[in-house]
């Protein structure tokens, strides 16, 4: 792998973390990281529910991991973060390391709105994890409830894993608990 990377002017990852980095790390080419989130921040919600055992591994494995994603973004020419708490992280842990705020875009001209127009009778829907703050659902409960003082839209539904307390509290301080 090392040697196929050498053949080229720069390396171009884009994975969930920066971890996979690490097989590109020594070819000597520039290294250019898209990442969405790192190791720790996967299995957060997960270490609660595994028994303390395994729960003490996953950690000890974890905190390797984390080791090796630093220094992965130290060794990166760029990283590309898609969202501002990637962007936190990368400036405190690494400090030295050229770090852009990207968010994954939509291509809006093909994801468009029929000719006919948009199905007003929804419903709304988002899917993610429930208690990771990554996921936005505050801003978009936020401009839900916006949208609502403007007119009459579709009702909300949020699908996901994880404890939904913290975000129940957020809908309920919107008011939104009927849509």
């Amino acid at each position: 792998l090392f040697r196929s990377l050498r053949g080229h002017d720069a390396v171009f990852i884009v994975a969930g973390g920066p971890a996979l980095g690490l097989c590109a790390m020594r070819a000597g080419r520039p290294l250019f990281l898209q990442i969405a989130t790192t190791m720790r921040s996967e299995r957060e919600a997960l270490l609660r529910t595994y028994p303390p055992i395994r729960r003490t591994l996953t950690q000890a494995m974890t905190w390797g991991v984390s080791l090796i994603e630093r220094a992965v973004l130290r060794s990166a020419t760029t990283v590309f973060v898609e969202n501002p708490e990637m962007l936190k992280y990368v400036q405190e842990t690494t400090p030295g390391t050229r770090v852009v705020l990207s968010p994954p875009g939509v291509d809006d001209t093909k994801f468009l709105p029929a000719c006919s127009g948009w199905n007003s009778r929804g419903p709304i829907i988002a899917v993610g994890r429930l208690n990771d703050p990554r996921k936005g659902y505050l801003r978009m409960l936020e401009a839900y409830s916006r949208l609502l003082g403007e007119g009459t839209y579709p009702d909300l539904i949020i699908i996901g894993r994880g404890d939904p307390t913290p975000l129940v509290k957020i809908v309920e301080d919107f008011g939104l608990t009927d849509r």
